[in-house]
């Protein structure tokens, strides 16, 4: 692919459909993980983008979806086309969903005598957001043959119970921004912040017990009574997170995708059966949903501690290396630890929780764990998750739902921010 300085050709524009500027940082973050080498054309400003081989491998090795499978047979420019405009198309669908969740929650709000706490909520709402959660509930909803409408009222309930965790999150751990705006704390301060949290907690659960005509009553007490436990699962695991941070010892991996599994992973897995039971599938078909949840969640949290340390912070809103000097033991750090030799071991214990490390500093650490291969590691390990969560949806049967479900593990592995 042949790209002017910065600026992307005409055909991968119209594949991707974005600023050239986005197209740009992409490439680069492909490039630092070994997906596409640059090669220069000498005295001129253009710059040659091929697949490398480990690109080609893992594209033809892991079979992500009937889609990709095929994309390593094509020219190097169609490879990374088909890629963009798969992207682009989820991207899209989730831009859809997003207006639709915000058109419903704006109804739920109209009633709202506490404008401030209101506006607190929509303060992370209208800060953006991938909106994932809605998706797989509606998506999954569809994948049994129910009707996507029916479920849009559990979809936004998931996004206001992730919302309210978020707003929480980020008096715990201290956030002053969030998507490149000042957190809810930050701007109103704890009190108003802790209470925005449960207003949107409350809410979800009026939502989701609220009568509406869209969802039997059976089916809405027992989605209620799933969000319910992923509630329960997401807190403990928010416990379990803040206690291994004060450890002495190093954990280990299977401690660190407990974690993954109660904090980030049970929501995606409330939301997947959610919209299954919505949709009236069966048994076995709100359970594979259930798994692919669960699998596409744990995925998504190991792909997220790795663009900590490899992403463009203007994208993440966030310093590059935040979980270092939070002092955050996620997986790319705990396999660095147990592998690095014990001077460089040491570069990286002594930027640990250090949130008075300079600039310099944090990046030597990230060096230091990228000399390890920790986050090609980690990736690894996402990556079979990717596919548990495929050979879940493999009991469905074959609809456009179940194949965007595919598709949006494309999009969580082909994340830059």
């Amino acid at each position: 692919m042949l790209v002017d300085g910065d600026r992307p050709s005409s055909f991968i524009a119209q594949q991707l459909g974005r600023k050239s500027s986005s197209v740009a940082r992409a490439l680069r973050s492909l490039e630092r993980r070994g997906l596409v080498e640059t090669t220069s054309t000498g005295k001129t400003r253009y710059r040659i983008f091929t697949l490398t081989d480990k690109a080609r491998s893992n594209l033809t090795r892991e079979k992500l979806s009937p889609r990709i499978e095929q994309i390593d047979i094509l020219p190097v420019e169609e490879a990374i086309g088909t890629l963009a405009a798969t992207q682009f198309s989820l991207s899209s669908q989730l831009a859809i969903t997003a207006e639709s969740i915000n058109g419903f929650l704006r109804e739920v709000f109209k009633a709202s005598r506490a404008n401030s706490i209101e506006g607190a909520v929509r303060l992370i709402l209208d800060a953006g957001g991938k909106r994932i959660r809605p998706y797989l509930v509606l998506e999954s909803c569809q994948a049994v043959g129910g009707n996507a409408m029916n479920a849009l009222p559990v979809a936004a309930a998931s996004e206001l119970l992730h919302t309210s965790t978020l707003i929480h999150d980020d008096i715990i751990d201290e956030n002053e921004w969030r998507r490149g705006v000042r957190t809810v704390h930050a701007k109103w301060g704890v009190p108003t912040a802790l209470l925005a949290g449960d207003f949107a907690f409350s809410k979800a659960i009026e939502v989701l017990c609220g009568g509406y005509k869209e969802i039997e009553d059976s089916k809405a007490l027992r989605v209620a009574n799933i969000f319910a436990h992923a509630m329960s699962d997401m807190a403990e695991g928010q416990i379990l997170d803040a206690a291994m941070g004060n450890i002495e010892r190093e954990p280990e991996e299977y401690e660190y995708f407990l974690i993954a599994k109660l904090k980030v992973s049970s929501l995606f897995r409330a939301c997947a059966s959610a919209g299954a039971i919505v949709g009236g599938g069966s048994d076995q078909e709100v359970k594979a949903l259930a798994n692919y949840g669960e699998n596409l969640g744990i995925a998504f949290k190991v792909i997220d501690d790795c663009l900590w340390l490899e992403a463009d912070e203007r994208l993440l809103g966030k310093p590059v290396g935040y979980d270092i000097m939070e002092g955050k033991k996620t997986l790319p750090i705990i396999h660095a630890l147990k592998f690095l030799p014990q001077e460089e071991r040491q570069i990286l214990l002594n930027m640990l929780g250090n949130k008075r490390a300079a600039t310099d500093e944090i990046r030597r650490a990230i060096s230091v764990i990228m000399g390890a291969r920790s986050i090609e590691y980690s990736r690894k390990k996402a990556m079979r998750y990717g596919k548990k969560a495929i050979e879940s949806l493999d009991k469905l049967p074959e609809t456009p739902s179940r194949e965007n479900l595919k598709f949006l593990l494309a999009l969580v592995f082909g994340r830059v921010f």
